[in-house]
Order: C-alpha cells, then structure tokens, then sequence
C-alpha cells in the first residue's frame, strides 16, 4: 500500500490536485490511501471542488481524514 499525505490545502483545488499529480497519485495503480492532514477550506475559492474529491475519494474506501484547527473554527 502506497501513502499521499498532504496538508493545508485551504479551498486551493487546482494547486492541490497539480502536487498530487507530480506525486504520481492519479497514475498509483496499486492499492492507496490519501491522508489529509486538516485545513481542507478557509481561504481559496475552489472549496466545493475539494469537497466534491474528497467525498469522492472517501466512498472509494481511499480517504484518511485528520481534522484540522481550520475546521474546529
């Protein structure tokens, strides 16, 4: 099994999924998880973008979620 691990991505989908891209997430064929380290919203201007990936990758049984300050706000 293969770990992406990001943090703070702050509602900034696109910056999000480009460093998932040149981490080879999307291209991982093998099984993966995806863990997120908190802070999905609170600044950029993509959030329903972000939530709509990560409920995405959440029903896929590939999501690990660890609440950020940002969202206990």
């Amino acid at each position: 099994m293969k770990y992406f691990v990001i943090a703070d991505p702050h509602g900034f989908y696109d910056e999000m999924i480009k460093a998932l891209r040149d981490a080879g997430y999307f291209e991982e064929k093998g099984e993966k998880r995806l863990v997120v380290v908190g802070d999905l919203l609170d600044r950029g201007s993509q959030a329903n973008k972000i939530v709509e990936f990560m409920m995405k990758e959440d029903q896929a049984g590939r999501l690990i979620y660890v609440v950020g300050n940002h969202e206990d706000l």
